[in-house]
């Protein structure tokens, strides 16, 4: 009986460890909706923007990566704010308070909205365990092409943009 007892407990614990309470997003699957403020206490819902193209960028002040690729999101972004049909770009702050983050922007002429997730709900949703992140959703909803790390060019961006379109 203590032979079968191991092996049974082995199996449990393999069997649990492979199942999460989080369901991970995944390309082809329906981008998790949510709900944040903006660093002007405004309310923004991922839904809200069905029919258009979105960029969820996750990111934080004290990433390094974070940092160099925003000049280049920064870029991709006013893009597609010329276009009619432009995507929209929410950049999703997982680290800083608001007023850090409105800093960062500012000093840098950065003019993307930046998303307060505080309570790392949206995050956790999403499943970043590292930044960045940057999710691409199409116009359904539905997740189209997922960046892990740091984008290298503007046009590495449109690329992936046009995965969403």
């Amino acid at each position: 009986m203590r032979r079968l007892a191991l092996p049974l407990v082995a199996i449990i614990i393999l069997a649990t460890a492979c199942v999460s309470p989080f369901s991970v997003p995944l390309p082809d699957t329906p981008a998790p909706d949510f709900e944040l403020f903006d660093l002007d206490n405004r309310a923004v819902r991922l839904s809200s923007y069905l029919g258009r193209p979105v960029v969820i960028n996750f990111w934080g002040t004290q990433c390094v990566y974070c940092l160099e690729e925003m000049p280049e999101l920064e870029a991709a972004f006013r893009q597609e704010a010329e276009r009619v049909d432009g995507a929209i770009f929410l950049t999703v702050n997982v680290q800083d308070t608001a007023s850090r983050a409105r800093a960062f922007m500012n000093g840098n002429g950065y003019t993307m909205p930046v998303l307060m997730d505080v309570g790392g709900q949206v995050a956790r949703a999403y499943n970043i365990s590292a930044i960045p992140v940057t999710y691409f959703v199409d116009s359904s909803g539905i997740i189209r092409h997922i960046k892990l790390g740091m984008f290298q060019s503007q046009s590495e961006i449109m690329t992936a943009l046009d995965l969403a379109r």
